[in-house]
């Protein structure tokens, strides 16, 4: 397996903020992967690895999106390329649904 840099790429990068990690300046979203889009997992798959094919780096997922089914696909492909360590996964966590109202409601003292 070669990395990122010893292959043609031909996505612009740019570092991340100051972390002075490197990623494509595209980001591929997978929100649509899984049940609330593109239902068939191994389509789902050959875009991701595509996306990686073709340089992009830097995905974005959270644990929401399709109630975790697309992490899942993501990890699917990301696990059949082999390539973990190239990649960024830009992710977040959101509390469940009933925890969400008590969070943004919150009296605020100093």
């Amino acid at each position: 397996m070669s990395s990122m840099s010893e292959r043609d790429s031909t996505q612009p990068t740019t570092s991340l903020g100051r972390t002075g990690v490197e990623v494509s300046r595209l980001c591929l979203g997978t929100m649509m992967f899984g049940n609330w889009g593109n239902k068939d997992h191994q389509e789902s798959i050959r875009i991701i690895r595509h996306a990686i094919d073709s340089g992009i780096n830097f995905f974005d997922s959270a644990d929401i999106y399709a109630y975790g089914e697309s992490e899942e696909i993501l990890g699917q492909a990301i696990a059949q390329h082999g390539r973990r360590e190239d990649l960024v996964i830009a992710g977040r966590y959101l509390p469940a649904p009933g925890h969400v109202r008590n969070l943004r409601h919150r009296p605020r003292r100093a």
